[in-house]
């Protein structure tokens, strides 16, 4: 199903997700300009990537759940799910910023980002256009429309 407009910022930050999640993990292929060492895939994260996974989870949780559950509960147990993989996620971003050797943390984190914008793309959105009337996408359109999708210094 084509991206509703509403949810493209969101969408935005998942692709940089996925593509960080590849990335993070042991046997990641080389990419190029991006460091192939546990330290230099952590400073990678903490420079690239943490400002923009903060913002996209804050959005989530601070708008776009709230908007959803406003208008219907059949959002509320996966939304209590996803809710909770962020704070794991958040858990393994401070094993990698603290760990002198974060290679398990990063490789977790991987793994996780990979799997978590997987569900979100092809669950939640899904259902998220399919439930909501034309009016209420257009109103969470409003509500989106500011929303940065290049946060910080993420370049990939």
């Amino acid at each position: 199903m084509k991206r509703h407009p509403s949810l493209i910022p969101f969408s935005k930050h998942h692709h940089q997700a996925l593509l960080l999640g590849q990335i993070l993990q042991k046997n990641s292929p080389p990419y190029e300009n991006i460091p192939a060492d546990a330290k230099g895939k952590k400073e990678y994260f903490v420079s690239q990537h943490l400002e923009l996974l903060k913002y996209h989870f804050d959005m989530e949780e601070n708008l776009l759940f709230p908007f959803i559950l406003n208008l219907t509960g059949d959002f509320r147990n996966f939304v209590d799910e996803i809710i909770s993989e962020h704070r794991r996620m958040e858990i393994l971003f401070e094993k990698i910023q603290n760990e002198a050797d974060p290679k398990e943390a990063e490789d977790q984190l991987g793994k996780m980002l990979i799997a978590h914008v997987r569900k979100e793309e092809r669950i939640l959105f899904e259902d998220i256009q399919k439930k909501l009337n034309k009016n209420q996408l257009e109103e969470l359109t409003k509500l989106t429309a500011g929303l940065d999708s290049t946060i910080g210094n993420c370049k990939i």
